[in-house]
């Protein structure tokens, strides 16, 4: 049963990425962002999303809480 749920979670981390964006990229997105004071658009451009897509994983990573 343990195992089912852990694969579930998996399948999930992975479904709310963008085609061809790995996790180590949102953490560069992240780093760009909150560090370098990159824009939203300059980021898009960069990885070829859209400002929409951007705003969304910044969003979602750096309110939720998690480190790492």
């Amino acid at each position: 049963m343990a195992d089912r749920a852990a694969i579930s979670v998996q399948s999930r981390r992975g479904a709310d990425l963008p085609a061809g964006i790995s996790h180590d990229d949102v953490y560069l997105m992240v780093m760009l962002h909150s560090y370098q004071r990159q824009s939203c658009e300059q980021i898009a451009r960069r990885f070829g999303l859209t400002r929409a897509q951007v705003y969304d994983l910044l969003a979602r990573r750096q309110v939720g809480g998690c480190c790492g």
